[in-house]
């Protein structure tokens, strides 16, 4: 599924940014746009490489409940347990 124009700019705005609200603010418009698995799962992306693991799983988990068969997106997901310490969970 491609992303609209709109999606993509906001996409890259809450990657490029700093401001945790200015994130929050870019993602909130992005899931306006569009809420489908791979939106869920490019926004994990964002705030794994931002080091937000917890904002992270919340998206990998979304991703993963509208599509489950997406190996990266459940790695990812584990990858972030382990980095929050929740080791039981990515078992």
């Amino acid at each position: 599924m491609k992303m609209c124009y709109n999606s993509k700019y906001y996409m890259l705005r809450a990657e490029l940014s700093e401001d945790n609200e200015e994130i929050e603010r870019d993602i909130k418009t992005v899931l306006e746009l569009d809420k489908s698995d791979e939106i869920y799962g490019q926004i994990g992306e964002i705030y794994f490489r931002k080091e937000m693991y917890e904002h992270a799983i919340k998206y990998y988990e979304k991703a993963l409940s509208v599509n489950n068969s997406k190996k990266e997106t459940m790695e990812d997901l584990i990858s972030s347990y382990i980095r929050t310490e929740k080791t039981e969970k990515a078992d």
